[in-house]
């Protein structure tokens, strides 16, 4: 009686061993399919595949790379916010991955492209000012630190551009008092935009008219 237990045992065992055996092929293959979409981008199919093995693999030691290659397909498909979505829980859940870096700037990347023109509300670009920064501090040595640095000087510039096109306004409608606080303002704020010297030539120009 002991001998077949045993025996159902061991064929228990040698089942679930060619099961997981399978499940390693058959991620591997995914895997392999997937990049060669991706190398073709083919970025929506590549992305398929690799949502295969983060869904029912998510252990597997491909999972990781499969994880940032899916936000990068919708990154390369212009699907910001999902992307954005995909490359955070990467960077939450892979901290030491080789990608990590890369993961964390597009995130903010993202943020970045999803921002509206300037005359609309620009909660969003004070959003992806900070993910820029985080990821300065964070990231001291990465290649990226001047790509970060040229972002947030492009938000910046927009959030400037509100201010300056609003004091603008107060100017063509005779408040020079008004106009002269919003510039005044963006010296303060902002004294390194790429508007510095519109705004000291409208300011000096405006204080001569009061």
């Amino acid at each position: 009686m002991r001998g077949i237990v045993f025996g159902i045992f061991l064929f228990v065992i040698g089942c679930r061993g060619k099961v997981e055996e399978k499940k390693e092929v058959q991620a591997e293959e995914e895997f392999k399919i997937g990049m060669e979409l991706y190398e073709k981008k083919k970025y929506k199919k590549a992305s398929k595949r690799f949502e295969n093995i983060i869904f029912h693999q998510p252990t597997h030691k491909l999972a990781e790379e499969a994880q940032f290659r899916l936000a990068e397909c919708m990154f390369y498909t212009k699907e910001y916010s999902k992307a954005e979505t995909e490359y955070e829980f990467f960077v939450r859940t892979y901290p030491r991955s080789r990608f990590t870096d890369d993961a964390a700037f597009k995130e903010a990347v993202c943020c970045f492209m999803q921002t509206p023109p300037y005359y609309l509300d620009q909660s969003l670009t004070y959003k992806a000012w900070r993910k820029f920064e985080s990821f300065i501090k964070k990231y001291k040595d990465s290649p990226l630190i001047d790509s970060a640095k040229y972002y947030i000087q492009q938000c910046m510039n927009k959030l400037v551009k509100k201010e300056l096109e609003t004091a603008k306004l107060y100017w063509k409608m005779e408040k020079i008092e008004s106009a002269i606080l919003y510039l005044e303002d963006i010296q303060k704020n902002f004294p390194h935009s790429s508007y510095k010297e519109e705004v000291e030539n409208l300011l000096e120009k405006l204080k001569r008219r009061k």
